[in-house]
């Protein structure tokens, strides 16, 4: 069994997708909410998958892997038979993921909850964030650019225009650095 399979995904999911399928089965299967005899380990196939395919480079490695095992190279997953150098890696990752996913197991689910997941969530809203800010960026010089076009024109009434859109593009541009401020606040701590 792949790792896209126990999170199940498709091989081309992005990160998002991948961390969505995370979320939701790790609060389907972490050992303080599940109560069937294999949710500790499944909780740990789960995140072990997650850890190697949220990191683009270990993911990267994993796939070529997966590739290299369907011709014959020697990769498996569970039963650690790996050959060569980039096999060793995923190797080490893999078993420092069980040792994580050993850790995530046995805490309870509300501080597993505020270690974790809640941290994938914030991370997911400042790339929202992110977004915003570039959004409203790039708005607000459009706006300043089509102001300085209209001010110079000789056209009736461009000038009232090309000042009112330098106050919008003025305004989305101080909201945008607003943002990036918060932004940098909050990294900050």
């Amino acid at each position: 069994m792949t790792y896209y399979e126990i999170l199940n995904i498709t091989a081309s999911a992005d990160e998002n997708e991948v961390k969505r399928a995370f979320r939701k089965l790790a609060m389907k299967y972490h050992p303080d909410v599940n109560t069937s005899p294999d949710a500790s380990d499944r909780f740990k196939l789960v995140y072990i998958a997650y850890e190697i395919l949220s990191d683009s480079y270990k993911r990267k490695m994993y796939d070529e892997l997966l590739e290299s095992k369907k011709q014959n190279a020697g990769y498996s997953n569970y039963g650690y038979s790996y050959q060569g150098s980039q096999a060793q890696n995923v190797a080490d990752w893999d078993r420092t993921a069980h040792q994580r996913a050993r850790a995530y197991s046995e805490m309870q689910y509300k501080d597993f909850k505020e270690t974790l997941l809640d941290k994938i969530s914030f991370q997911v809203n400042q790339a929202l964030a992110f977004i915003l800010f570039f959004a409203l960026l790039s708005g607000g010089m459009v706006a300043i650019g089509f102001g300085w076009i209209e001010f110079n024109s000789q056209v009736n009434g461009a000038k009232s225009l090309g000042i009112l859109a330098f106050i919008f593009g003025g305004t989305m541009t101080y909201f945008a650095m607003t943002a990036l401020y918060n932004i940098i606040k909050i990294w900050r701590g």
